[in-house]
């Protein structure tokens, strides 16, 4: 019982901040001070050059406003992610072009560290989605990549996995990331 009461009290208490669900804010404002850090989901890679796309520049500057105001302990990790607000699906092809092309993973980590220096962060999540597993090796090598480099800027990078999708190497990933955040929700679609 005292092994598990010290493992409780040490964990890390995350909550994700949608950009797309309204309720999100009134939920961070109600639980902010039960949390170690907010998860805002509010970046993504996009098309045609795999870079850096902000979805909701007003969320986001909202959260950080009331966040220094109201819960200035709560960190705000923002995620990207490789999702197609436009299409509605994982763009899994995207995050391969981005894997295979030295010079758009450079660039790519050069926006993102940028970023969070601009923006204060202290670091962020990484949720690339439904890639094939001919991604795989890239995967871990571009977060060895990006890892390494914002901890030499004094960020940190937590990475989302799921444990049921072949295409993570959670071991490899858990040694490149300082952080590994693990998806157990069921993800399903009605079709």
């Amino acid at each position: 019982r005292g092994a598990t009461t010290t493992a409780a009290a040490a964990a890390k208490r995350y909550a994700h901040l949608v950009a797309w669900d309204e309720n999100g804010m009134s939920s961070l404002k109600r639980h902010a001070g039960e949390l170690d850090a907010v998860i805002g989901e509010w970046l993504s890679i996009a098309r045609p050059a795999a870079g850096l796309h902000r979805s909701s520049p007003a969320i986001e500057d909202h959260v950080r406003r009331w966040s220094a105001k109201n819960a200035p302990g709560l960190q705000i990790l923002p995620l990207v992610n490789n999702y197609n607000n436009d299409e509605k699906r994982w763009d899994g092809e995207l995050v391969h072009e981005l894997l295979a092309s030295p010079e758009k993973s450079s660039e790519l980590i050069r926006q993102l560290a940028s970023y969070l220096v601009e923006g204060g962060y202290p670091g962020m999540v990484l949720d690339f989605e439904q890639f094939s597993l001919k991604s795989r090796g890239q995967d871990v090598d571009f977060t060895r990549a990006l890892g390494s480099h914002l901890r030499s800027i004094g960020k940190t990078l937590a990475v989302q996995i799921s444990m049921n999708d072949a295409a993570y190497d959670a071991q490899a990933l858990g040694a490149a990331a300082d952080e590994i955040i693990v998806m157990t929700y069921d993800e399903h679609t009605e079709e």
